[in-house]
């Protein structure tokens, strides 16, 4: 039994190889394929026939698979996403094989590239992300967007829109292909401003420097402040702190991530008492004669002590290079009531007096009208500066030197400072309450006695009584004081003014003759 069913098995190998060996008259390495879109794929053949015969290869759909036959071999195109039959035909006189591959072609993977890795968003605001995709006409849909931290922010459809400050990673997948950009939220600067905008400082005074507002308050921005000064030799920064050098204004400019702002700085002089208000002297006007000094604003004025603030540069510039210069100081009544009893203080400075040299300088003191008061003469160099500050009081009967004078036709004339007796000092006879001209006398006061220091000085054409100051007390009187009697004085005085008079009345009576 068992040899039988040995010979049966013999039998039913025979039979399947020969089949398969008529089966493999055509052999292939593989009888399907997947491929994707655009690519290629050789496949080998081998015909296992020893008889003539004829080889034909064709696909069932071409807009899918395309097939190019060569010896032992085709090549398979892929056109287009589907499925096609690949059919092998060998014909010979007799008989006819035939094998099919079978081809699937995929769709193309697509790809996504983004332009930028990094980018920086300002917060409230969005981005459309520039992407590439490969191939073109991919769907985008088919395109996931995802965000880090969407807290930060968030996107949809490649839009991204900033939240808060704050970093997150975006990431887009397409067909398995990963982009990703670093994106950062920010708030840049848009303004900043001085807390406050303007302040006063003293000279030599040095103060904190205001705090920056910054405009808006949490930006991302560099906060590095670079300060620079308009007019460096008004005010300094130092450590910190500005340091006014002198009297003006001049503007501190910040500027912080190529935005700027200014702070106004007005340097004043010191005070000298709680009750002395300064005041700044501009130039009203610039001649060839004099240069004209005055305020803008008068009516700002509000009273009691003053002092005078002179503009050192400006009157630094119109002496250079002049022999003379005449200064005039217009001032309105307030600033002169009481013939300058509220002049608490006017310095000349070393700077102005350093110019002296052959140069004369002269400061007269106006009303509004330009008419002249007082007059300050320097002929000379001078090393240090010079307080003219003056008060000129007339002598009545309740003033303390009534008694000395024994006249109420003088004045007591203060200065706060002498500089060696080189300083040529003009009153006009306005300011002495004299109408006509006259003799004057000029006394120095010192020790409780009064000592003549001049000759009698005659009432010049334009008005003034001019000395030289040899004291910082001094006295001026029409009248000679000593002991002679007034009556004489003034007899005296009458008898010049009646020839004079008589002298003019002859003049003209002549000139009229002559004219008719």
């Amino acid at each position: 039994m068992k040899k039988k069913l040995g010979i049966i098995s013999l039998l039913l190998l025979l039979i399947i190889t020969n089949v398969m060996a008529e089966d493999a008259v055509i052999e292939l390495n593989k009888k399907s394929y997947r491929m994707e879109l655009n690519s290629t794929q050789k496949v080998d053949y081998k015909i296992n026939l020893d008889v003539d015969y004829e080889i034909k290869i064709s696909s069932s759909n071409e807009n899918i698979v395309r097939v190019e036959v060569s010896e032992n071999s085709f090549l398979l195109t892929a056109v287009s996403p589907g499925k096609a039959s690949i059919s092998i035909w060998v014909i010979t006189e007799n008989d006819q094989y035939e094998e099919t591959v079978e081809v699937e072609i995929l769709p193309e993977k697509g790809r996504i590239t983004f332009d930028k890795d990094t980018f920086y968003l300002i917060r409230g605001l969005y981005y459309d992300i520039e992407y590439v995709l490969e191939p073109k006409n991919i769907d985008k849909s088919n395109i996931v967007w995802t965000s880090s931290n969407p807290e930060v922010a968030s996107v949809v459809n490649g839009r991204v829109t900033g939240h808060k400050i704050g970093s997150t990673q975006i990431t887009a997948t397409l067909d398995g292909h990963v982009a990703t950009m670093d994106l950062f939220v920010t708030v840049p600067l848009e303004k900043i401003e001085f807390n406050p905008s303007e302040i006063v400082i003293e000279l030599e005074e040095a103060v904190e420097i205001p705090d920056l507002i910054y405009v808006p308050y949490d930006t991302t921005s560099n906060k590095t402040v670079n300060y620079t000064i308009e007019d460096e030799s008004i005010v300094k920064l130092e450590d910190g702190m500005l340091v006014g050098l002198k009297e003006g204004e001049t503007k501190v400019i910040a500027k912080v991530n190529g935005v700027d702002t200014s702070l106004n700085v007005k340097v004043k002089r010191k005070a000298l008492q709680t009750d002395v208000q300064p005041i700044l002297l501009g130039v009203i006007q610039e001649t060839d004669e004099a240069l004209i000094l005055g305020l803008h604003e008068l009516e700002t004025y509000q009273g009691g002590k003053y002092e005078l603030l002179l503009p050192v540069e400006e009157l630094q510039a119109y002496m250079e290079n002049r022999e003379e210069s005449k200064i005039f100081i217009q001032l309105d009544d307030t600033l002169r009531r009481e013939k300058f009893l509220y002049l608490s203080n006017m310095e000349v400075s070393k700077e102005l007096l350093l110019l002296l040299g052959a140069q004369k300088l002269e400061f007269v003191f106006t009303d509004t009208n330009l008419n002249p008061l007082v007059s300050l003469k320097f002929n000379q160099n001078y090393k240090s500066p010079y307080n003219f500050t003056f008060d000129l009081n007339k002598i009545d009967t309740n003033h303390a030197l009534y008694p000395i004078v024994k006249t109420s036709g003088a004045y007591q004339l203060k200065v706060k400072e002498v500089l060696d007796g080189t300083v040529e000092m003009g009153i006009h006879r306005r300011l002495l309450d004299t109408q006509q001209d006259q003799l004057h006398f000029i006394y120095e006061y010192k020790d409780k006695k009064i000592e003549e220091v001049s000759d009698p000085i005659e009432v010049l054409g334009n008005g003034f009584v001019n000395f030289t100051l040899a004291n910082d007390e001094m006295i001026i009187s029409t009248v000679p004081l000593s002991s002679q009697d007034n009556w004489v004085i003034y007899m005296f005085g009458g008898l010049v003014v009646l020839i004079v008079g008589g002298i003019l009345l002859k003049a003209f009576s002549k000139r009229s003759k002559n004219v008719l």
